[in-house]
């Protein structure tokens, strides 16, 4: 299933006089970093509805997003003649979305290692000498997916994103839909018995530090 990256659409800016409103799950913020501190908190609400397994059934994955900068140029759907601030809170709030998703992968425990990366280009990472690859490409039309790739096999497997859910739902939903693509007999690859320790991937507030300071 794609998506237009818009339509995890929690975020819209209106102008009122001179002076920009940061909409954020249709509450207005005077600015945007307020915005931006709401849509962290949400993101760290998500993650805490996440459940550990008790031991990961598999050593290795590299996960793959697209960059900010990416995200900016075609991730953020535009109507009429938004201003680049406008544009970057749109793209701060998507980018961080997505650091929140792999900061889930990563305490849902399904794996012992989860390397996180950013690319511009998406469409077909490397997978490196991980287990697994899952990735999110986010095409010149704005349009996304996001795909599982094993060592073992080139079966592309795309991973379902319920658009028809919202919030804990959809992600709880993602990463059952991860668990379903690596189980399938195609994909299936041994534990062995000694992998790398998990990666931590930053934390979310260190992420939204980050990001006030990126794009403008």
């Amino acid at each position: 299933m794609s998506f237009r990256i818009i339509a995890i659409g929690i975020c819209i800016l209106f102008l009122t006089g001179c002076k920009p409103t940061f909409t954020y799950n249709h509450v207005a913020y005077s600015s945007c970093e307020a915005a931006l501190t709401a849509a962290q908190q949400d993101a760290q609400q998500k993650l805490s509805t996440v459940k550990s397994r008790p031991s990961p059934v598999n050593c290795s994955a590299k996960v793959v997003i697209p960059t900010f900068k990416k995200i900016g140029i075609d991730g953020v759907y535009r109507r009429g003649s938004p201003d680049l601030a406008q544009v970057n809170y749109v793209a701060k709030v998507i980018y961080l979305g997505f650091r929140g998703m792999g900061a889930a992968l990563v305490k849902r425990n399904l794996f012992t290692e989860v390397d996180f990366r950013e690319a511009f280009d998406t469409q077909a990472p490397d997978i490196g000498d991980h287990d697994f690859l899952i990735w999110l490409d986010l095409n010149e039309r704005g349009m996304a997916h996001w795909y599982m790739l094993s060592k073992v096999s080139d079966e592309k497997i795309e991973i379902p994103v319920d658009l028809s859910l919202a919030g804990v739902n959809r992600l709880a939903t993602w990463l059952a839909n991860i668990e379903q693509a690596v189980a399938k007999p195609s994909q299936r690859i041994t534990l062995r018995e000694k992998c790398k320790s998990t990666k931590e991937l930053s934390s979310l507030p260190d992420t939204l530090n980050r990001i006030k300071q990126i794009g403008g």
